[in-house]
């Protein structure tokens, strides 16, 4: 075990330093008690790497009974107005079963409760990565009425360098990372 996280980590660090990426450099949410039917958000805060610009990607995976909503990069206007970010369940497939740092055995979503689908949530179009800026994304997660228990799950962020054709692939063509993961739960009350 210790020897394959090694592997990993050390994979993890090279795609960073290789290519345009926001890493993953604390999270939390707003909420650590939500009650059954309201809303907690999830902050990401990010720090770039200077590279090439790519589509920024933020795929939970939560389990439980939970709605995602509203997801937003660069929430503070760091690099010009928020963009909001747009599902893609292809792409959270695909960095799941293939990407780079992205693979579901590393940190497996709990199973407790039904594991949200690998919805990706995406920038529509590339945005420049600038070194030592540091940006926001949020997503808002919304508990059902009968959620009875506490929401564990992981979240990852990433990013995915198209080959032009505007469909995620799992192959040489494109470049699907994840730079950073958490952890994370909140309790329902």
């Amino acid at each position: 075990m210790g020897k394959k996280f090694l592997a990993i980590v050390v994979a993890l660090v090279a795609a960073q330093l290789l290519s345009g990426c926001y890493l993953l450099r604390e999270s939390n949410w707003t909420k650590d008690k939500v009650e059954a039917g309201k809303s907690t958000t999830f902050e990401a805060k990010l720090v770039g790497t200077s590279a090439d610009p790519s589509r920024f990607f933020i795929l939970p995976r939560l389990s439980g009974d939970v709605d995602i909503r509203k997801p937003v990069f660069d929430t503070k206007e760091k690099l010009g107005p928020p963009k909001q970010l747009v599902e893609d369940a292809v792409l959270g497939q695909v960095a799941v079963d293939t990407g780079e740092g992205c693979d579901a055995s590393i940190v497996p979503p709990p199973r407790q409760g039904p594991a949200t689908p690998s919805r990706a949530y995406k920038t529509p179009n590339p945005v420049q990565t600038l070194e030592n800026k540091f940006v926001t994304a949020t997503f808002k997660a919304k508990v059902a009425a009968s959620q009875q228990s506490g929401v564990p799950g992981v979240v990852y962020v990433g990013y995915w360098d198209d080959d032009g054709d505007g469909i995620p692939e799992g192959n040489s063509d494109d470049a699907i990372n994840c730079t950073g993961f958490t952890t994370s739960a909140f309790l329902v009350k």
